[in-house]
């Protein structure tokens, strides 16, 4: 079985900043779906998690972490491209497995984890934006120990993990999401109101917020907190 590395996740870190509460999850090495992998590994125990994730994925730097902490081999298929994103790089630097894919789509590069699964004895695929219950549970456990009830919550929404977590923790909320690539269905949504980012997936946010944020991902919804949130609203900030 999966022993627990010696580390604690802790409570997740809330500020006052601007009109607005921010989850500082970029202040968690992993950030946010660290909390839901802890939990995964515990339910779901392999030695190889294989992951499709887009160039700019802030979920395989997560993985590529926390299966250094575990022990485990994390084998990300990426797009293959001139130069890694600095996402990529992240990954590989904590033991990572990247595997390269010649016409990179999303779909090429899962149907190619999905072969490896097939061929390599102990290893799962995990689903885009690690999807999973395990993942949800952890995340929504996490919220629910933030010493704050919030009656408005923004993120960043692409597989929708995150926002369906946190509607689950706080059901009585209003939710609001910025799409950032991936356009979610109603499904992957649930019941966020969703805006759409003006930069393309790969182009960095031009109007980041004053703290650390994954500038290809949540940095993009700052813009739209502060020209539409309410006083007091919180943004849940995934990773730096």
């Amino acid at each position: 079985m999966t022993q627990d590395p010696d580390f604690d996740l802790g409570v997740p870190i809330i500020e006052k900043i601007d009109r607005f509460v921010v989850v500082r999850d970029d202040l968690l090495e992993g950030g946010t779906k660290m909390r839901g992998l802890v939990r995964l590994f515990r339910e779901v125990d392999r030695s190889h998690y294989a992951y499709a994730s887009p160039t700019f994925g802030a979920a395989q730097v997560a993985l590529a972490m926390a299966c250094h902490k575990f022990k485990k081999q994390a084998v990300i298929f990426v797009p293959k491209r001139a130069e890694l994103s600095v996402y990529t790089r992240t990954a590989r630097d904590y033991g990572a497995d990247i595997r390269l894919v010649e016409m990179g789509f999303l779909s090429h590069c899962t149907a190619e984890a999905r072969k490896f699964c097939q061929r390599t004895h102990d290893s799962i695929l995990l689903p885009f934006g690690i999807n999973h219950p395990a993942m949800m549970d952890g995340i929504a456990d996490a919220a629910s120990t933030i010493d704050y009830q919030p009656s408005e919550v923004w993120s960043a929404v692409s597989s929708g993990t995150l926002t369906r977590s946190l509607q689950r923790a706080w059901p009585s909320a209003k939710f609001f999401g910025v799409s950032v690539g991936h356009k979610p269905t109603k499904d992957q949504r649930g019941s966020a109101v969703m805006f759409s980012a003006q930069e393309k997936f790969a182009q960095r946010a031009k109007h980041p917020p004053p703290f650390p944020s994954a500038i290809n991902f949540d940095a993009k919804v700052w813009t739209f907190v502060q020209k539409h949130a309410s006083p007091d609203a919180l943004f849940w900030n995934v990773a730096k």
